[in-house]
């Protein structure tokens, strides 16, 4: 067969791998798990919630499905954002949001905040919904082909964690 020259320089290229990018992948997994946690955290106590902030229990399970949601409604477009400005500002904007939502929580400690603790949550679930396209993107990116079938599957324990 006759091989052109692209052909030629694309078998040729060699790729590092930098051992650094175990460490991104556990900041990544430690952000999905502060994150689950967060976004878990206020609907597993209802009657707690219901009984503080003087809220009906159908408001305090709109904390839980608002994840959901934001799935069906901001996937599509978190990905393509993540994919136009790349994944160093994905990751960046991941933590920010994450850390919004909990200081947005962390401020609504007054009886009548709890639309604060909604507008926190909204933060951690585009976040989330983020995240959820970096691991297994990252996985293919940056880990050797033998690689990628371990970091597949760690990813979608995660994903199955969640849920």
């Amino acid at each position: 067969m006759n091989m052109n020259s692209e052909e030629k320089s694309s078998k040729e290229v060699e790729y590092r791998a930098y051992r650094w990018r175990f460490m991104v992948l556990l900041v990544l997994l430690l952000l999905q798990s502060s994150i689950t946690f967060q976004m878990q955290m206020l609907p597993s106590i209802t009657n707690v919630v219901v009984s503080y902030y003087k809220v009906n229990a159908l408001a305090v399970n709109w904390l839980g499905l608002v994840g959901i949601l934001m799935s069906l409604v901001g996937f599509y477009p978190l990905t393509k954002a993540i994919e136009k400005y790349g994944l160093r500002f994905a990751i960046n904007t991941v933590a920010f949001l994450c850390t919004l939502g909990a200081c947005l929580k962390y401020l609504a400690l007054g009886r009548n905040f709890f639309w604060l603790i909604f507008v926190g949550q909204i933060s951690q679930s585009i976040s989330f919904q983020m995240i959820l396209f970096l691991t297994p993107t990252l996985a293919a990116v940056w880990f050797k082909s033998e690689d990628k079938a371990t970091d597949a599957s760690e990813c979608s324990a995660k994903i199955k964690g969640k849920y």
